[in-house]
């Protein structure tokens, strides 16, 4: 292959890696449907890694437009990171009971408009929704009376995550090529007495507050994380 071959090959790929950039860095909004904490923190690495991938083959063999797209892409990417990361001990746990004015406050204090005017009518807020939620305090109550009803079980692709909770006694199997690749990552919360299958590669593989339940895989890109979990047996394959 010619060096002008090889040139025009390099400039077909690197539109391609723009694409995919984009793509990986869209899980960045998906921040809110980890548990919080550590597992967000971890999240967040994760998707980093693969938007610099892709990321570092643009600095290396693209345009100068592409280039200095990505650098701008980048330093959005490590500000928008370094905010989650910095309020992970909290900003999972909004339960919604709490006002707005917070948020509000926030919000006037990064805009260059007036705070005064965007403080003023949040400062109402907590007084009707404290109204509202007085009457539901007993609510709670009655409810401890009762068993709690066991949670829904869930399986679903968010992103490139997929987001297994609340089975027992079963068989969860994943052999669809479109479902198992290097780029997706397994997320399982209480699971329990269940096995696990997933046949093929994936990035990595997560378990929390999982009991008695047996993991089979093939391959890991990168690891196996264990977090509140208790007789849990890991089987790999290849």
């Amino acid at each position: 292959m010619s060096a002008a071959e090889e040139a025009g090959r390099k400039d077909r790929k690197a539109p391609a890696d723009v694409m995919k950039v984009v793509t990986d860095g869209l899980q960045l909004f998906f921040w809110n449907t980890t548990k919080g904490n550590d597992l967000l923190s971890d999240y967040l690495t994760e998707v980093e890694s693969q938007v610099l991938f892709y990321g570092n083959r643009l600095r290396k063999r693209g345009s100068d437009g592409e280039k200095a797209w990505f650098e701008a892409y980048s330093a959005w990417m490590t500000t928008f990171i370094a905010f989650i990361r910095e309020r992970r001990e909290s900003i999972c746990d909004w339960k919604g009971t709490q006002d707005g004015a917070g948020a509000a406050a926030f919000y006037a204090s990064q805009s260059s408009g007036s705070s005064t005017a965007a403080s003023t009518p949040a400062a109402s807020a907590p007084a009707e929704e404290k109204k509202v939620a007085a009457p539901a305090k007993p609510a709670p109550a009655k409810a401890a009376a009762g068993k709690k009803p066991p949670a829904a079980p869930l399986k679903e692709l968010r992103g490139n995550k997929w987001v297994v909770e609340n089975y027992t006694s079963e068989t969860i199997r994943f052999d669809d090529p479109d479902e198992v690749n290097k780029r997706v990552s397994f997320e399982f919360f209480n699971c329990n007495k269940c096995t696990i299958q997933i046949v093929g590669k994936c990035q990595n593989i997560s378990l929390q507050s999982c009991k008695g339940s047996t993991i089979e895989t093939d391959r890991v890109v990168s690891q196996i994380e264990l977090f509140k979990c208790t007789a849990l047996n890991i089987r790999p394959k290849t």
